[in-house]
């Protein structure tokens, strides 16, 4: 317990960001909230579209999902094992 109290400081250095500005002043988050707050008084509830990527497959079928949304535990992932290239 002496270690630990010796190592304990009264006087606490404030906080040094090296990489990054101060972000977190009261003005700052007050402004945010506002400006999202307009945005959604003039456009609504924005709907962000979602992102799907189609890889083709070089010949490969690849894994089979079957997704339950009913009963998550029915779901099931198939996958092939590797062919033999010998």
């Amino acid at each position: 317990m002496e270690w630990l109290n010796a190592t304990h400081d009264d006087e606490s250095e404030p906080d040094r960001r090296v990489y990054a500005p101060r972000l977190s002043s009261r003005g700052g988050v007050v402004l945010g909230a506002a400006m999202m707050g307009l945005e959604r008084g003039i456009y609504g509830e924005v709907d962000k579209p979602e992102i799907v990527i189609e890889v083709g497959a070089k010949g490969e079928d690849g894994p089979k999902v079957d997704l339950d949304p009913d009963d998550p535990g029915a779901s099931t992932v198939v996958v092939d094992a590797p062919a033999d290239t010998d």
